[in-house]
């Protein structure tokens, strides 16, 4: 029998609802255009309303079950092809980053999701839509909402449970987890958890075709009859259970289990048990593990508390496994409520262990069941406090400025944010570096001023007027007022403005795409192939025309197939764009530097590398542009090149470079910078012991460039910190700390890692 939902008035105006919500949504940034964005949209909407049309629509007496699945999955069908032609109507609006994936997106995403969810409500409408069921208006649209709700919260208690944060789910299809990982997983693993789905599909037409209609009215289970049909849906719904079952396997879902087998590796510290990877030696594993116990011990000095007693660092090998087995790739996580935290390795001191560590730590005061800050009893999480704890607890060590130093930057370029947008959900909307450094900015004012008990409280739920005896607009003034009285530089405001003057993730064009694009052009650089780099690239500007990276990238592809010419012409285009910001135009002028140090021209070199260093406070940056300033012809020159730039159609090779810095290093016996050099990169390649070599005969040598001397004495430090050689350590610090050219930042670096290191109490 052919029923049509849609002659009923309430499903058109369930219709109507779901495609005004949809067409507004698309008017958001985040959601415009034909992307995952829009497909997570869809499918968190489609789904509920295909289920509750289908589930309270009242079928003609005689219906057979399954002429109500087919109704259902028609009804599901209708409103996925009416989301997806929304979405390529915004997509059309604003840009199609890639048709072909944003299909496949919406296709196995809220297409498949509204299916499932006609299914859904074709099983609610014939299990509760007959007399026998008392009330059965109010239950049909409610049992119908259940079941996408009962999903979720399946995802929702993975999440709780286990370190994952991704979700594979069957109404909404594929959440990715992180805000600020760009690059989506391969849609390789929701095809396969579709086929679930699909067998799933198949298991309940194939049941349905068994039930047949009475004479006396109802339907009769005909199994004997139909036993072919019931055979299909038992294998079917078999091969649906397997695909659940391996799940771990196929990257659906992961278990705190699953991901330790995975690992397979672990040992225990004073305060942490390192999980961590085959691929990673033990060496650093239990560098690492005193790492942890040393920021555990600051962390709780900061707070003024006791954190918990043991916490669980998950230590991945890189990004890819990070992200394969827990679905963050590229960010950094924390779960306070398990006392998580979940990292990839590198190197020594680690970057972000303490940041990580401070949110367990934090959550040792924080509230509700993720233990964060938060409105209604932190069952709603506040991002600022969040985050903004953890920077001031645990500031970033490589910054040349301190955190009221870059919030002073931002107020005099009058790119400083309102506290009120800081410390809710606009959080997630601002750049990321303004937000945290805001954030973490004003939390340390409010500790250095009130002291750490105040702070706890406001974590833990109590009014910032209970905590502090001030309302926030009031504090703010104050902090402001703080901030006018720090004096900062002009190249540090020229540094601020092309760190913070940028947008959010959200406000790029087509980040997923563009972001794994360059992934590619960067491979195929890599492997030799700038021609298929120049296309890629080219790509990338078709999608994002502005694209500065894209840009440099023909450039790099030019000057790798050998052109210097035509490279040197691109690059200064880029640096004649009176559109492009001073600093995006400085990074061409750099790019032509260094094709003129290759070529030996290094007076114009020279000249450019100088007009650089006048323009930013960066610390490497700066301490790399003297070395290349410091280039004379013949071995200085080949190491460096080769080291920094590269020779002709080949990139930088630290192999090649580390015969010449060899060479050098032999040849100039009162030169350390080729010592430096070769125990820096010997360092941030694992090599500590070689390294220390180098650089004791480094600084035993001349280093006339002041910032590698510094850096020098800085790395020397974390190797004798590492090998506990406390004697040495102590006259290491003691040597930097000494220095009239620490900056505040790096002077109150060193501190906070001597006191973690045992240098210094």
């Amino acid at each position: 029998m052919k029923v049509n939902i849609f002659s009923s008035r309430g499903s058109r105006i369930v219709l109507g609802i779901t495609a005004l919500a949809l067409g507004v949504s698309g008017f958001l940034p985040l959601f415009a255009g034909f992307s995952y964005e829009a497909a997570l949209a869809a499918g968190l909407i489609v789904p509920v309303a295909v289920s509750i049309v289908t589930a309270t629509f009242k079928f003609p007496n005689g219906t057979s079950p399954l002429d109500k699945l087919r109704s259902g999955l028609g009804t599901g069908a209708i409103f996925a092809l009416v989301a997806l032609g929304l979405s390529f109507l915004h997509g059309l609006r604003v840009q199609i980053c890639d048709p072909v994936a944003g299909l496949m997106g919406f296709v196995l995403g809220p297409g498949f999701g509204a299916l499932m969810a006609g299914a859904w409500g074709s099983v609610v409408n014939l299990v509760i839509n007959n007399e026998r069921v008392k009330h059965r208006k109010f239950w049909l649209p409610l049992v119908a909402f259940l079941g996408p709700l009962s999903t979720a919260l399946v995802s929702v208690g993975r999440f709780y449970t286990s370190p994952m944060v991704f979700a594979y789910d069957p109404f909404v299809g594929y959440f990715a987890g992180p805000l600020y990982d760009t690059v989506l997983r391969s849609q390789e693993t929701l095809l396969w958890y579709r086929l679930g789905s699909a067998l799933t599909l198949l298991a309940l037409t194939a049941l349905l075709a068994v039930w047949k209609s009475a004479p006396a009215g109802g339907h009769t289970f005909a199994w004997r009859s139909r036993l072919g049909f019931l055979g299909l849906s038992v294998l079917a719904a078999s091969l649906s259970g397997a695909l659940i079952w391996l799940g771990p396997e196929l990257g659906h879902y992961r278990t705190a289990a699953s991901i330790r087998v995975a690992l397979g590796r672990s040992l225990e510290t004073r305060r942490c048990d390192i999980i961590y990877s085959r691929n990673v030696q033990l060496k650093t594993a239990e560098l690492l593990g005193r790492e942890c116990d040393a920021h555990v011990d600051a962390l709780e000095r900061f707070f003024g508390t006791r954190g918990p007693e043991k916490i669980t660092v998950f230590l991945f090998s890189s990004p890819d496994e990070k992200g394969s087995l827990m679905g963050a790739a590229h960010t950094y996580i924390a779960k306070p409520w398990r006392r998580e935290i979940y990292i990839q390795q590198a190197g020594y001191p680690h970057p972000v262990l303490g940041h990580e560590l401070a949110h367990v730590v934090a959550g040792s005061f924080g509230q509700g069941p993720f233990k964060v800050a938060g409105a209604f009893g932190g069952w709603l999480p506040d991002p600022g406090r969040i985050e903004g704890f953890a920077v001031a607890a645990s500031p970033n060590e490589e910054d040349e400025l301190t955190l009221q130093e870059w919030a002073q930057t931002m107020q005099k370029l009058g790119l400083l944010p309102s506290l009120e947008n800081i410390f809710r959900l606009g959080f997630l909307g601002q750049n990321s570096g303004v937000a945290y450094t805001v954030a973490g900015s004003f939390t340390a004012w409010l500790r250095g001023k009130f002291g750490p008990e105040p702070l706890r409280k406001w974590y833990g739920g109590a009014p910032i007027i209970t905590a502090f005896g001030k309302e926030l607009p009031e504090l703010e003034r104050e902090w402001r007022a703080s901030l006018n009285q720090i004096a900062v530089s002009s190249e540090a405001l020229k540094t601020a403005r092309a760190r913070f003057d940028q947008p959010s993730v959200f406000g790029r064009t087509c980040p997923h795409v563009v972001d794994e694009l360059f992934g590619e052009a960067g491979q195929l650089i890599g492997i030799g192939d700038p021609a298929q780099a120049e296309q890629v690239y080219r790509k990338i500007l078709e999608l994002d025309t502005r694209n500065l990276g894209a840009r440099l990238g023909l450039g790099l592809c030019a000057d790798r197939r050998g052109d210097a010419t035509l490279a040197l012409q691109r690059y200064q285009s880029i640096a004649n764009d009176g559109a492009l910001h001073w600093a995006e135009r400085l990074s061409a002028q750099e790019s032509r530097a260094d094709i003129l140090l290759r070529e030996g021209k290094l007076a114009e070199a020279r000249s450019l590398y100088a007009e650089i260093a006048r323009a930013f406070v960066d610390e490497d940056r700066l301490r790399q542009l003297d070395v290349k300033s410091a280039v004379e012809p013949g071995m200085s020159r080949d190491a460096t090149v080769n080291l920094l730039i590269g020779e002709g159609t080949r990139g930088a090779s630290w192999d090649v470079a580390a015969v010449e810095l060899g060479r050098w290093f032999e040849a100039a016996p009162n030169a350390g910078l080729p010592g430096f050099l070769l125990g820096k990169n010997l360092f941030n390649r694992g090599y500590s012991t070689k390294a220390a070599q180098f650089l004791d005969q480094a600084l035993a040598r001349e280093i006339p460039l002041p910032r590698v001397k510094k850096e020098a004495l800085r790395v020397r430090l974390f190797i004798a910190c590492a090998d506990r050689d406390q004697s040495k350590a102590k006259a290491l610090y003691a040597e930097l700390t000494a220095r009239a050219d620490l900056t505040l930042a790096q002077r109150e670096a060193l501190g906070r890692f001597a006191r973690r290191c045992g240098v210094v109490f």
